[in-house]
């Protein structure tokens, strides 16, 4: 399988695909964070190059080990075009608020 330009094993790709239902299923505030970025088939470290936040933070927040910053939360919202109340798990619409101009 090809997963922008990589090569998988099956057993793998399977994994990554239960590990994505079961995220989903538990919603919990890091998890959403976790969803989009695996839904978008990026790394923690293009995540990093994105928004300036260190991909070890960005796995500590998506392990529920540490708790985001109101200014992370604006640049992942950026970065993946979605809002704040969506990574926080207060609503189901990935689709952002308009934003100001």
């Amino acid at each position: 399988e090809n997963m922008r330009g990589f090569w998988l094993p099956r057993s793998l790709l399977q994994l990554l695909s239960w590990k994505i239902k079961t995220v989903r299923k538990e919603g919990s505030v890091m998890n959403n964070i976790q969803w989009i970025r695996l839904k978008r088939e990026l790394t923690h470290n293009a995540v990093q190059k994105g928004t300036g936040i260190h991909q070890e933070i960005v796995a500590q927040y998506e392990g529920g080990h540490r708790i985001p910053t109101t200014e992370d939360l604006i640049r992942l919202a950026r970065f993946y075009d979605t809002s704040m109340d969506y990574l926080m798990g207060l609503t189901d619409q990935e689709k952002p608020y308009p934003r100001k101009r």
